[in-house]
Order: structure tokens, then C-alpha cells, then sequence
């Protein structure tokens, strides 16, 4: 299935994230049979060295409770679609925001499901593509 396949190829980058979440993030993906292979940390990188990873991403999952802020801006500004899930604080608003300045509202999504369909079934290959690319 599309599905399977589509997660099996994947991986999740996490950049400059405190070491000590990493445990934490290694541990849940275990504890939910993820193959921790696939996950990749990057620390102390410099903007420029940063920008230039983001730009081969495929995607960007939003958090829900506290939105992605300057990284949802700098995955935009690198051209990679951005799937957001709207909270009701400031904070997690922001992913919407950011699409809605960009005219593309189309990746906000009303629940985890619906992000995770929207993700794995390859959709953001549809949608708009920021305009200051």
C-alpha cells in the first residue's frame, strides 16, 4: 500500500533540538515500533548550513500546541509545503497564519488524522509552492 510504503521510506529530522529530548523522542518512537535508525538529529548547525538542509525535505508537520514560528517561516522560504494543525492559543496559530500570508490554506488540517493522510498520501506535491522561491 501507498501507506506502508510511503513510511517506510521516511525519516524524521529533528534540528537543533536539546540533547537531552533526544532520549525522550527515541523512547516514544520505540515504544510505538518505529525503527529508530530513521530519525536524525543535527546539532549546532549555522543558519546558512540549516537552510541549505531544510531545503531537501519533502514535508513539514506542524505541531499543533506550540506552531512551528521562524522554522515553519524558513521551511516556506525553502520551498517545502508546510501541513499545519490549528490550536486555539497564540502559539498555535501561527502555522495557520503563516499559510494564510502565503495564499495557501489548503495544508491546514482539523486533526492529527487528517495531517497524517495528508502526509502519507503524498498531497503537498499539489499545492502551492511559496512565491519568493
Amino acid at each position: 500500500s501507498v501507506r506502508r510504503t510511503t513510511a517506510a521510506s521516511s525519516r524524521g529530522w529533528f534540528a537543533n533540538i536539546r540533547r537531552h529530548v533526544v532520549m525522550a523522542v527515541q523512547d516514544h518512537a520505540a515504544a510505538n515500533g518505529l525503527d529508530g535508525r530513521k530519525l536524525l538529529f543535527s546539532f549546532g548547525i549555522v543558519r546558512p548550513q540549516y537552510l541549505a538542509r531544510a531545503a531537501h525535505a519533502d514535508i513539514m508537520l506542524d505541531t499543533p500546541r506550540i506552531n512551528a514560528h521562524s522554522t515553519g517561516t524558513d521551511a516556506l522560504f525553502a520551498g517545502v509545503p508546510l501541513i499545519t494543525l490549528s490550536a486555539t492559543a497564540m502559539m498555535g496559530r501561527v502555522g495557520a497564519s503563516l499559510l494564510d500570508a502565503l495564499g495557501a490554506p489548503s495544508t491546514r488540517v482539523r486533526s492529527l488524522r487528517e495531517m497524517e493522510t495528508m502526509a502519507v498520501e503524498g498531497l503537498c506535491a499539489r499545492l502551492v509552492k511559496p512565491p519568493f522561491q
